[in-house]
């Protein structure tokens, strides 16, 4: 059966509304999608909450437990997507300095630790770090520590 439907008034076919003070609202269902093309908001495909930037609606958690100097990456790389941080928390067991990166390239300066001081950017709607695509999340650190703490964070191209 056919989605669409025409409507001349006295026809018969019901249409949802609300009625608010004797005027009646059409209901709608909400679709997105690019041009010529509509999708049902539905857990699969969520509503899109930031323009250009699809959300998946939800964010996905990970604990951090690295340990080690250097690059070590904290979310990794996804074909053709890239990594938007919305919550972080790291905590160094001994002092150390932190660089955060998008696969090669800085997000930041040289952050100077001491042990067992944290790092902790909050969730407030936009995204702390947002990685190239194809490129890992990333935290260098310049001495061999423990670094403990979690991440959380959404993918999408």
């Amino acid at each position: 059966m056919a989605d669409n439907t025409t409507y001349t008034a006295g026809s018969g076919v019901t249409i949802a509304t609300d009625d608010i003070s004797s005027v009646h609202h059409q209901r709608v269902k909400i679709e997105q999608g690019a041009d010529g093309v509509a999708s049902d908001i539905s857990p699969v495909s969520p509503l899109a909450t930031r323009p250009g930037h699809p959300s998946t609606g939800y964010l996905t958690n990970v604990a951090v437990d690295v340990t080690g100097s250097g690059d070590q990456t904290l979310v990794s790389a996804t074909a053709s997507q890239t990594t938007r941080v919305f919550r972080l928390c790291l905590i160094p067991a001994a002092a150390t300095n932190l660089i955060l990166k998008s696969g090669t390239t800085a997000l930041t300066g040289t952050l100077p630790f001491e042990a067992k001081q944290p790092l902790l950017l909050d969730f407030d709607g936009e995204p702390w770090f947002v990685t190239g695509s194809n490129e890992a999340f990333i935290v260098n650190s310049s001495a061999a520590v423990d670094i403990d703490g979690f991440i959380q964070y959404e993918k999408s191209a």
